[in-house]
């Protein structure tokens, strides 16, 4: 289970709305052999996607808004959709301006997941994985390593994100410190220590002097 969810990603690190993206544009589909053409599109085979069709546009014959298609890769600009694991390998029209749009909330997962098996690695004071609940160092390191991966899938083009990102590399180096620091043995949360001189079990120092008892009368 990883150490931040995707709410800690966007309280700390990078906004909810930083993660909807716009579709990408296919601009050409093979209607022999099902195979779609994005160039440089960068989708993988755990990717999970959303067809669409601008006012104006129209799907390909067969595919549905708002539901959720595999995605087979083929070549850099290439791929197929599948259903239910099928690959779909032919369309009887090839539709109009048809877009992908991918699921980050599945990538940004991914990202968490990756995220708290680095800081596992470095945790040589705790055994890994740690019980919840989890230190708040590790929740906020975490958050910061997942949403710097997940800004390179990312478009970013309002400058408010763009100032968020900038915002996140500036904490990077502070976050490489506490990992280099755990990964030399120091613990997450030290226990403070004993600012005193004397034992928990020593002996403590008493006047030999009987403790006079009160006396009525006159001084």
């Amino acid at each position: 289970m990883p150490y931040a969810t995707r709410d800690d990603v966007f309280n700390l690190a990078l906004s909810a709305r930083a993660f909807v993206t716009s579709g990408m544009l296919v601009e050409e589909v093979d209607l022999g052999t099902g195979v779609m053409r994005v160039p440089g599109h960068g989708l993988n085979g755990a990717d999970k996607v959303t067809v669409d069709a601008p006012t104006g546009g129209s799907l390909a014959t067969g595919l549905e808004t708002n539901k959720v298609y595999g995605v087979a890769p083929v070549a850099f600009d290439l791929f197929r959709l599948s259903d239910d694991g099928t690959p779909i390998t032919s369309f009887a029209e090839a539709g109009k301006g048809l877009h992908v749009v991918v699921d980050q909330m599945r990538r940004l997962d991914a990202h968490l997941e990756a995220a708290s098996a680095r800081i596992d690695e470095h945790l040589t004071a705790h055994g890994a994985p740690l019980a919840e609940p989890y230190p708040v160092q590790v929740v906020e390191v975490c958050a910061r390593l997942a949403a710097r991966r997940a800004v390179v899938s990312l478009q970013f083009e309002n400058p408010e994100f763009r100032v968020a990102v900038d915002r996140l590399r500036e904490t990077f180096e502070q976050d490489e410190q506490m990992l280099q620091r755990w990964l030399a043995g120091k613990p997450i949360n030290p226990r403070p220590s004993d600012q005193t001189t004397v034992a928990d079990n020593g002996a403590r120092a008493r006047s030999s002097r009987k403790a006079d008892r009160w006396r009525s009368g006159v001084l």
